[in-house]
C-alpha cells in the first residue's frame, strides 16, 4: 500500500482502515428551496393561465358561432316577413291555432325584427 491508492468496492482484509464520507446528506440551501419553490409556482401559473386563455378563446369562438347563427335566423325571418304581402302570412300561436297576420302586426314584428338585429348583429 505504501502511498498507492487503489480503489476498490471491497473493503481490504488485512489492512485497517477508516471510511470516509458524511454520515448524511447535508441540507438543501434554504433560499434555493424558496426560489425553486417560486419558480415552480411561477412556471405552474403561466401554464394555468395559458390554458385559461385558450379556453376563452375557445368559448369566444363559440358564442361568435352561436351569435352569427342567431343574426342568420332573424335576417331570414325578417327577409320573409318584407317579401310576402300582409294578409298571407300564417302565424301558430302557442296552443296550436293559426292565424293570418295584419299589417300593424308585421309592421310591429318588422321593427322588433331590425331593432334585435341592430343590437345583435355587425
Amino acid at each position: 500500500v505504501d502511498g498507492d491508492v487503489h480503489y476498490s468496492d471491497k473493503a481490504p482484509a488485512d489492512v485497517p482502515f477508516k471510511m470516509l464520507g458524511m454520515e448524511h446528506t447535508p441540507p438543501l440551501d434554504v433560499e434555493f428551496q424558496r426560489r425553486l419553490a417560486a419558480m415552480s409556482e411561477f412556471t405552474d401559473s403561466k401554464i394555468d393561465l395559458r390554458k385559461r386563455g385558450e379556453q376563452a378563446a375557445e368559448l369566444n369562438a363559440a358564442l361568435a358561432a352561436a351569435l352569427e347563427q342567431d343574426c342568420a335566423r332573424l335576417r331570414d325571418w325578417q327577409a320573409r316577413l318584407q317579401h310576402r304581402p300582409g294578409p298571407l302570412i300564417l302565424v301558430v300561436d302557442d296552443k296550436g291555432n293559426v292565424e293570418r297576420m295584419n299589417l300593424t302586426e308585421k309592421r310591429d314584428k318588422l321593427a322588433s325584427l331590425q331593432s334585435q338585429i341592430s343590437a345583435q348583429c355587425k
